[in-house]
């Protein structure tokens, strides 16, 4: 007969997102920003009952520091920002590992009057792929539009699609080759006093 098997990939990581921010900091992340802000702003708010206002002028920045953690499980950084009354505000995102720095990433589009926009960026784009010591997610205020007041809300690391499903199958019924008996043995240990006993061999 055949026997069917299902075996995952060499590495599983348990796949879920990473929030940061969701009506105030969590997971262990500290506010290191150096923009003025409230991180308990109660309108508007994209959901739950707080967002982050930053009314500040140009290259300051929200920073949120977390000891060295690993993004391998994560693919994207997700945020949602909104223009405030005027809009028109550019901002720019740069995440910091070790003692170095990922390339900046601007975002496409200026922040929208009066709405909310999400944000998705790939780690790759950002330089930490993969990185084992993330330690710092910095959005920056640009000189590039307006200062006005914006506001951000639901920043999260999203996680990486589960990996694949390796279907194997296994025909019973075929002989490859005898196993050879130098194949089998007994996993012991030098001190192990029973070794040489009748019963335990």
């Amino acid at each position: 007969g055949t026997l069917s098997l299902l075996a995952a990939a060499p590495i599983a990581i348990a796949q879920a997102n990473l929030p940061i921010y969701t009506d105030n900091l969590v997971n262990a992340f500290q506010d290191w920003s150096w923009a003025t802000r409230n991180l308990a702003n109660t309108s508007p708010v994209h959901s739950g009952s707080r967002s982050i206002s930053v009314t500040s002028v140009a290259w300051t920045a929200l920073s949120f520091q977390h000891p060295d953690f690993n993004t391998s499980p994560y693919a994207s950084l997700s945020f949602w920002a909104h223009g405030g009354t005027t809009g028109g505000q550019r901002l720019q995102v740069y995440v910091q590992y070790g003692s170095n720095t990922g390339p900046t990433y601007a975002l496409p589009t200026a922040l929208t009057a009066n709405a909310w926009t999400q944000y998705v960026i790939p780690l790759s784009t950002l330089g930490v792929a993969n990185a084992p010591d993330v330690n710092r997610i910095n959005l920056q205020l640009t000189s590039n539009g307006t200062t006005n007041r914006f506001y951000v809300d639901d920043i999260q690391l999203i996680a990486a699609p589960a990996p694949a499903v390796v279907h194997l199958g296994v025909d019973a019924s075929q002989t490859i080759r005898a196993a050879d008996a130098r194949w089998f043995g007994l996993n012991t240990a030098i001190w192990d006093s029973y070794f040489d006993t009748t019963s335990t061999a």
